[in-house]
């Protein structure tokens, strides 16, 4: 259907501009190919390509582009790129860019291999946090408390788990706001 549409596109475009029926329909034949190769390979940045190469000839591509874009949706959701973008997290040493590409890969691909091991790593980080958490709240350190307790919430901890530091939080404002040093 890509290539019909496609077909009838390049010889409205080439009525359109004029000039002989022989250079446009090899034009169109040559674009007609191009976009071909592209979706028999599923190459989304060679139909991209071909794309850029019929509307730089003046050829209107609303199905190539349409194609383009389930291509490109499709690659973002296969398996292959859901163990690529949980490899590339646990990579970043960053838990709550983990936590969000895992949630994600869990909707997309629920049975990735790659999902165990990088559930793993968060619960290291999780783990690491929730150290932080509870070094900052025994040395009642107002000012990285807060963002500990934003980065755990962040990488999925619990918010039971949370509490305690919430609530010395509130005790180190309230010391703050009477001008009191909370390490004291």
């Amino acid at each position: 259907m890509l290539l019909h549409t496609v077909t009838l596109v390049l010889s409205l475009a080439a009525a359109r501009m004029g000039g002989c029926e022989s250079c446009a329909s090899s034009r169109r034949k040559e674009v007609e190919r191009m976009i071909d190769d592209a979706r028999s390979r599923a190459d989304s940045s060679d139909l991209r390509a071909a794309i850029e190469k019929a509307e730089a000839e003046g050829m209107d591509v609303l199905a190539a582009r349409q194609k383009y874009a389930e291509m490109c949706k499709e690659e973002r959701q296969s398996p292959e790129k859901a163990q690529e973008m949980l490899r590339w997290a646990i990579s970043t040493n960053d838990g709550v860019m983990l936590r969000h590409v895992i949630d994600e890969v869990e909707k997309l691909s629920p049975d990735s291999l790659t999902l165990r091991p990088a559930r793993k790593r968060l619960q290291e980080f999780q783990e690491e946090i929730k150290r932080r958490v509870a070094k900052a709240v025994r040395t009642k350190d107002g000012q990285k408390l807060p963002s500990y307790v934003e980065r755990a919430r962040q990488m999925g901890v619990p918010a039971h788990e949370l509490r305690t530091a919430e609530d010395a939080i509130h005790q180190l404002e309230e010391l703050q706001t009477f001008g009191l040093d909370p390490t004291s």
